[in-house]
């Protein structure tokens, strides 16, 4: 697929600043149309986003392909990109941060705003995000829910469930950590350690390695 010349995405990360922009092309145009805008912008020290639509900035012949739920799509990725990289700067666990995400979807966003507290660029992704959907259909809540678990088996409970098992003979443990994930959408208060993040004294010299 060859673009047409300028045609290419624009993207611009400001640590400077809580603001964040997305500026979308219009029908049958490019990026090309808004980089100005999104270079001045990002001159001015915002963050920006000017993505290009699928089917657009190369034929006519890949436009007739797509439609407008793709081109909400794209737009979709840059707001998801954009919180993959708050997480990934505050260093927080994606479980619980998506999680959080579902709460404040159903209605209770303290959860998210506790977690995004030092993150001082959460509130401007945070309204882009309710201005998307301000309103979420029950389907799609339950939807979220039964994507984001509440309790995995994380390895600092993995390990100790087989250290347990192995130097003590004893599968109490594992047979709680057992039960635990075995219902992990549905958030219990009994559990809510099971819940929470090895500790960094576990994860700082701890490796796993895939097939072991």
């Amino acid at each position: 697929m060859n673009l047409l010349p300028d045609a290419e995405p624009f993207s611009h990360d400001s640590p400077d600043t809580s603001i964040g922009v997305l500026v979308l092309h219009g029908f049958t145009g490019s990026p090309k149309s808004m980089k100005p805008w999104g270079r001045e912008l990002a001159a001015q020290g915002w963050s920006v986003r000017v993505p290009r639509l699928p089917g657009h900035g190369t034929r006519w012949q890949d436009m007739n392909l797509t439609t407008w739920e793709d081109w909400y799509a794209e737009a979709d990725r840059a707001l998801i990109d954009d919180f993959l990289r708050i997480l990934k700067q505050h260093r927080l666990d994606f479980t619980v941060t998506f999680r959080a995400l579902f709460d404040a979807a159903a209605g209770n966003a303290a959860r998210l705003n506790a977690l995004m507290a030092e993150a001082t660029d959460f509130a401007d992704w945070k309204t882009r995000w309710q201005s998307r959907q301000p309103t979420r259909l029950p389907e799609l809540l339950a939807a979220m829910q039964h994507a984001n678990p509440c309790y995995i088996p994380r390895n600092h409970r993995v390990e100790a469930a087989l250290d347990a098992a192995v130097d003590h003979n004893d599968l109490a443990p594992f047979e709680r950590l057992l039960a635990v994930i075995r219902a992990p959408f549905e958030e219990r208060p009994a559990d809510a350690e099971f819940a929470e993040p090895a500790p960094t004294d576990f994860t700082a010299g701890y490796m796993t390695f895939c097939g072991t």
